[in-house]
């Protein structure tokens, strides 16, 4: 994969890492990189690092192909996903994500901050959660 990081080194807290751009097959990629942790059957809460990652510079056609690449995956995420928390550089790009979301539909607990530190917390605290209750 050239663009992300897949950092499991925090298991089973996952910290993934967006480049500043994204092209569709690096999104399957990274998708097949969540199969990949998602079929260890544990529990799992992804922090990710959108600092550095520019949404204005991802194309209408790339967005609703990203869309679909996360509807064909949904099922096995939702098995072991807890919850997902971004850190973002602008409220500009957590306006684009909350679009994102709205398309792609219901999932786990998910919330943007500012600092990867906050979102990392809060992951922590998601985790830290029964099972039932972190839905």
């Amino acid at each position: 994969m050239e663009g992300f990081r897949v950092d499991e080194s925090r298991w089973p807290i996952v910290v993934v890492t967006f480049p500043a751009t994204v092209t569709i097959e690096e999104y399957r990629q990274l998708f097949n990189e969540y199969d990949r942790i998602s079929a260890r059957g544990e529990r799992v809460g992804y922090v990710i690092d959108m600092r550095l990652f520019n949404p204005f510079k991802v194309n209408a056609a790339v967005r609703k192909q990203a869309a679909q690449t996360f509807d064909a995956h949904r099922d096995v995420l939702m098995k072991v996903t807890v919850c997902e928390a971004r850190a973002l550089a602008s409220p500009l790009t957590a306006g684009v994500l909350t679009a994102f979301d709205w398309l792609t539909g219901q999932k786990w607990p998910c919330k943007n901050f500012t600092s990867m530190e906050d979102a990392e917390r809060w992951v922590s605290a998601m985790m830290d959660r029964p099972p039932q209750a972190s839905r």
